[in-house]
């Protein structure tokens, strides 16, 4: 746990759940799979990307970011055994990089 100084105790919690929200959305890329982790219900993950308190926003871009060349990543590597079949590695490619793999 990371005490700030200056915020107080509840600004410290909320800072604290949003950051392991976004360390689990890292490793699992789903909002329910990070909101189950942290113990918060999705209407907090909108709160918290409404006021983009601790900017919060940016965190998540950059979470979402890590998610998805984690994906590309596991992609390539895939390709290299011949065996592999990638059709549920591309889905899941063009579902969270509609930008590059739309």
């Amino acid at each position: 746990m990371v005490v700030a100084v200056g915020k107080t105790p509840l600004e410290t919690r909320i800072e604290n759940s949003q950051d392991y929200f976004i360390k689990s959305y890292e490793i699992t890329g789903t909002i329910k799979s990070a909101c189950k982790a942290t113990n918060i219900g999705r209407t907090t993950f909108y709160d918290w990307m409404k006021s983009n308190k601790f900017n919060f926003c940016a965190k998540f871009d950059e979470a979402k970011a890590t998610f998805r060349e984690a994906l590309e990543e596991l992609m390539f590597t895939r390709l290299q055994d011949p065996k592999c079949h990638p059709v549920l590695i591309i889905f899941a490619l063009k579902g969270h990089w509609r930008e590059k793999y739309g």
